[in-house]
């Protein structure tokens, strides 16, 4: 349960602000190994489009994938996974995880397994306590490598890229599909319900909003007392109000979740400022409205 839910809301920081990295003071207990702050970047420069031009762009050159069939072999992906899960499960500080996967997958670019490995364990590295702009350029580095060399066609690498994408209403059905895969997976339902409040080609619908809401209480579900859960049902309430009508009852229930995040969330966790802020701007819209 704890490995997964680490994994939950890799690349909220795009959407809400929910924070990915290591913080630096871990970054600096290894600093006599490569950083990997530095290390991220630099497979982002390596494998990525020299530039963001535009969502078009971007969904043409890193989302073609997502309707790809899952007929490649898949046993290595799961494999290294496992191995990786294990070892921080273990006590390995997942930092230490990722560097050691670094000789390999500079040694192999073009490896998908290689890069794989070293992308999985990178973006265990995230918590909530990681800063958006960390979060920001060590989850494209990951997601770009991954986008930028021959796809392995398995289910296990497409989750990866997944996970470390841009959140985008575009994605609902990949996100979809990789929740049949895995029913139990809060990962990617953590990712779905943030793509289902997020811009794409599609107006934000009745559907999206019972679905976004739907996932983010069947998260809540699993763990109750897992902070940002709550901020993922907070950010569904907030794409509900200012996209669905500003409906009353959604400006409520969002407060209701920001509550409930800050009474549970450190307040060194990126989204806890951002969270207060966000209550006291719809409390005072809600009083107004009156």
């Amino acid at each position: 349960m704890k490995l997964k839910r680490t994994m939950c809301l890799a690349f909220a920081g795009v959407v809400i602000m929910i924070a990915f990295y290591f913080a630096s003071a871990r970054m600096g207990a290894l600093a006599a190994g490569p950083s990997i702050d530095r290390l991220a970047l630099s497979r982002y420069q390596e494998y990525a489009p020299t530039d963001f031009v535009g969502e078009k762009t971007i969904a043409r050159n890193a989302f073609s994938w997502r309707h790809e069939t899952w007929t490649g072999d898949d046993r290595p992906f799961r494999q290294a996974r496992q191995v990786i899960d294990t070892a921080i499960a273990s006590g390995q500080s997942p930092m230490r995880v990722a560097i050691g996967y670094e000789e390999q997958a500079r040694a192999d670019k073009r490896s998908a397994l290689a890069q794989f490995r070293w992308g999985y364990a990178l973006r265990k590295t995230i918590t909530p306590a990681s800063t958006p702009d960390e979060s920001q350029t060590n989850g494209l580095g990951v997601f770009f490598t991954l986008a930028n060399i021959a796809s392995p066609n398995t289910y296990n690498y497409a989750r990866l890229r997944y996970l470390t994408s841009y959140h985008s209403s575009y994605q609902t059905a990949l996100g979809e599909r990789l929740l049949r895969q895995d029913t139990q997976d809060v990962s990617v339902k953590g990712h779905l319900a943030l793509d289902y409040t997020a811009p794409g080609p599609e107006p934000y619908n009745l559907k999206a909003k019972n679905r976004a809401v739907q996932l983010s209480k069947e998260l809540i579900k699993v763990d109750p007392k897992y902070p940002s859960y709550n901020a993922v049902l907070a950010e569904a309430y907030t794409a509900n109000y200012f996209m669905n009508g500003h409906h009353r009852q959604d400006g409520i229930a969002m407060i209701a979740a920001l509550r409930q995040y800050l009474s549970l969330a450190k307040p060194n966790e990126a989204f806890y400022q951002d969270a207060k802020n966000r209550l006291s701007d719809m409390e005072q819209r809600l009083h107004e409205s009156r």
